[in-house]
């Protein structure tokens, strides 16, 4: 998400190191306001599943008569069905402002079969991009 505001954002990591924020919350939001933020975005994966379907074969589309059918049929081949395993990725997304100490926004999203986790999350961040221009919640 930071990726898409490079003037603007910065990954938490970069700021707040990669520890586990087990101190005062209070101090990691004045250190925040302090260095200038006035937001966070979190994303987190919520779920993944798994689920398995047929994706059916093809059909020669011949079958108008009887000769179209004995023409193609005999030197074509059939392209049987087969099952596939499908992996569908839950991300939630939530900003939080540090000025009003509040969750200010907040989406769930659905990704199926993504290739690696860095374009799962890079795919989620434009999605999540175009949908709070919609909404008007970011120019």
């Amino acid at each position: 998400m930071a990726a898409l505001f490079p003037d603007k954002a910065v990954q938490s990591y970069k700021v707040l190191g990669e520890s586990d924020l087990k101190d005062d919350e209070e101090m990691y939001n004045q250190q925040l306001k302090r260095d200038g933020y006035d937001g966070i975005v979190l994303m987190r994966l919520v779920d993944v599943n798994k689920s398995t379907r047929y994706v059916p074969g093809s059909n020669p589309v011949y079958y108008r008569s009887w000769r179209g059918y004995w023409r193609y049929s005999w030197s074509g081949f059939y392209d049987p069905g087969y099952y596939t395993t499908d992996k569908s990725y839950d991300v939630e997304v939530t900003v939080f402002s540090l000025k009003k100490n509040k969750l200010i926004w907040t989406a769930n999203t659905t990704t199926i079969n993504p290739p690696n986790r860095g374009e799962l999350f890079a795919d989620v961040s434009k999605v999540v991009l175009q949908r709070m221009q919609k909404e008007g919640f970011l120019r």
